[in-house]
């Protein structure tokens, strides 16, 4: 697996802050395949915010807004 980007890092921080830890996230929320490398662009970024916010039942403007 590639190191996290800054785009996914600045997400997995604020579910953190959230007691949403970035192991459950990577483990139970994103698909198998999901790489963070895929957030580089800003369309991926949004992709893996759409997936994070369907799986967790939030809504995904917050998120974009502190993440991509």
């Amino acid at each position: 697996m590639t190191k996290t980007n800054n785009q996914m890092q600045t997400v997995y921080d604020r579910l953190h802050q959230a007691g949403i830890s970035r192991s459950y996230v990577r483990k139970v929320v994103l698909p198998e395949w999901w790489d963070d490398e895929i957030a580089e662009t800003d369309a991926g970024c949004l992709q893996g915010l759409g997936i994070i916010a369907r799986h967790l039942g939030l809504e995904l403007t917050p998120l974009h807004k502190r993440g991509c």
